[in-house]
């Protein structure tokens, strides 16, 4: 197992607890497209702007997930630690989430939410306006 991973039966015990870290959807548009649910609580942002977005998170701590755990979310939750923010990745990504009978939510009939607070929602424009762009 990776040093800054987070298997998903740990991580159900976290969510949507007030301590609980924020989850943080990376998943490119394609792979959001063929299963448009995420994590409760969690937010939709490209892993090209978690860098420059790096900010939104000060203050706390941060799961991110891609659909299989791999690249995108390994990469994004180390730009998060390379930016001092405490930073894991969620061990086989949505998919594991979903394969776990973990709870997911329709991301469309969601509200938005930003880094700093508010309910969860996506980030595709055709969806819904959205203050994570």
């Amino acid at each position: 197992m990776y040093e800054h991973a987070i298997p998903v039966d740990a991580l159900v015990q976290e969510v949507g607890r007030p301590d609980g870290p924020l989850l943080t959807d990376v998943r490119i548009d394609p792979d959001f497209d063929d299963d448009p649910r995420i994590l409760p609580a969690a937010i939709r942002m490209p892993h090209t702007e978690i860098e420059r977005r790096s900010r939104d998170f000060e203050g706390r701590r941060v799961v991110v997930y891609c659909q299989k755990g791999l690249k995108l979310s390994m990469g994004a939750a180390a730009i998060l630690r390379d930016c001092g923010i405490q930073a894991a990745f969620l061990t086989g990504g949505q998919f594991a989430w979903r394969d776990a009978g973990a709870p997911l939510l329709t991301a469309a009939r969601l509200p938005t939410r930003t880094a700093g607070g508010g309910p969860a929602g996506s980030r595709r424009p055709a969806q819904r306006p959205t203050s994570l762009r």
